[in-house]
């Protein structure tokens, strides 16, 4: 680290990033970096398979299986899956960015900066990735 570089605000803070099947790389790797950037451990999970592959055949393989950690959660998402987190007992709310506790969601690609914003703070503030 240089004179110019501050240290990562997330170092040894651990991270969740969920992919599937036809994932928008752009949605995934982003945060992903910049998560790693600041330091974070990110594991990548999945709803099933091992390997998924995004919408331009970049696969990515994940460290586990993601499963119930909405119900009963505020978050919001891409309304392609609006009615699947609904279902899964979530509370949907179509904003940039939702903040449950250490959940934070966003919608679509136009909302990255702010998203990764509010993880980066999420993890400063609290502790929380």
């Amino acid at each position: 680290m240089n004179e110019t570089q501050m240290p990562p605000r997330l170092e040894g803070r651990k991270a969740v990033v969920l992919a599937e099947e036809l994932y928008e790389e752009l949605e995934l790797w982003y945060p992903v970096h910049r998560l790693r950037e600041e330091g974070a451990v990110v594991t990548i999970v999945g709803t099933g398979s091992s390997t998924y592959r995004g919408k331009n055949g970049y696969p990515v393989e994940v460290d586990g299986i993601w499963a119930g950690i909405l119900r009963g959660r505020d978050v919001t998402c891409y309304h392609a899956i609006r009615d699947d987190v609904i279902n899964a007992g979530a509370n949907y709310e179509d904003r940039e960015v939702v903040v449950d506790g250490n959940l934070i969601t966003s919608r679509h690609p136009g909302d990255l900066g702010a998203f990764c914003r509010a993880i980066i703070q999420g993890g400063v503030d609290h502790g929380q990735v």
